[in-house]
Formats: structure tokens, sequence, C-alpha cells
């Protein structure tokens, strides 16, 4: 049923989807899609160090485990696309949210607001013909742009640094557009 090229292996405890846009790497902690409007990985840099290469998107590294995802939000796709959303999304709790071990695997106690964002630092590069003039901003949760953030250019890719504790505001959200 599946495809010759699927990647499937359970003795290794890899998982390819039947269309190869998802791919679950279970002893590396690391979760893949690859769709023409969206790439991203799940990833734990305890698990597995070490740069994720997608088709556009290649995570560099990120310091804390994260999901880093880029999407397409103008109805192109991400190799033609003139505005992407990327999203660094990190761990997030409640203040005083509290669980009977370090596994979470049973809440204690709900906590409540304000949540609690960890930061991170993430290396990320996009590649492709059409990232001439584009800039990345940090965004506000209300979707407001907060703070340029420059890029490293080189040939057809553009490469980022982020370091979310450094900006005015922390967010998990950013935007790559073509001003």
């Amino acid at each position: 049923m599946l495809r010759p090229a699927n990647r499937t292996d359970p003795n290794k405890g890899l998982f390819d989807s039947d269309t190869g846009e998802l791919l679950l790497d279970a002893p590396n902690r690391q979760l893949r899609v690859i769709t023409p409007r969206l790439e991203g990985a799940c990833l734990d840099p305890t698990a597995t160090p070490g740069r994720v290469t997608l088709d556009q998107l290649t995570i560099e590294s990120t310091s804390v485990p994260a999901s880093v995802t880029a999407i397409a939000v103008d109805d192109r796709p991400l190799t033609e696309s003139r505005r992407i959303l990327l999203v660094y999304a990190t761990d997030a709790l409640n203040s005083g949210m509290t669980f009977t071990g370090p596994e979470r695997e049973t809440l204690v106690a709900l906590g409540k607001p304000p949540v609690l964002l960890r930061t991170g630092r993430l290396e990320i590069t996009l590649t492709g013909r059409h990232l001439t003039g584009m800039k990345l901003w940090s965004l506000g949760l209300d979707g407001r742009r907060q703070e340029a953030i420059n890029a490293d250019a080189k040939g057809n890719t553009l490469s980022w640094a982020i370091d979310t504790s450094r900006l005015r505001f922390v967010t998990p959200f950013f935007e790559v557009v073509t001003e």
C-alpha cells in the first residue's frame, strides 16, 4: 500500500505518511512536515543536536525543545511566498502550574495567567530566489510588528539568529515579508 519511496521502518522508529509530507523519527524525537505552503519540525536539541534541513527551511539550531514552522500566508507556495509567518513555539505554562513529576504526565494544579513562555535561541535559513528584500519582524501577540531582526544574505539564502530573551516582548511569532 505504501509507495516505494516511503521511509517507514517500524524497527527504526520511522513513520512516513502515505503522502510523504509527515515524517516521525521517534528515536530522535523529531517530527518533520513538508507541504507546498508549510514546512516545519518539532525537535529536541538534547536528543538530536544539529541542523534539520527541510526543503526551503533549514533549522540550523535551537537552544531548547521547540516547534519551528514557516507558513506561507499569501496563498502562494513557500517557494514563491512574499509573506511568511515563522512560529518558534517553545514551552508555555500557566504561572503556578504543577505536575506530579518532571515528565508532566499528571496535572496537579492548572495555575493561572500570566502564561510563561520559555525563551530560546534559534538560527534558521530560508532558501529561494524570491527572498531578495525580505525582512524579519517579531510580532506582538496582537499581530503588530515589534522589532526588525537583521538577516545575513548569501546568494539565494537568508539566515537569522533570534534570541527571544533579548526581544522587548517575548513572542513565538515572526513575519518574513517583502517590503
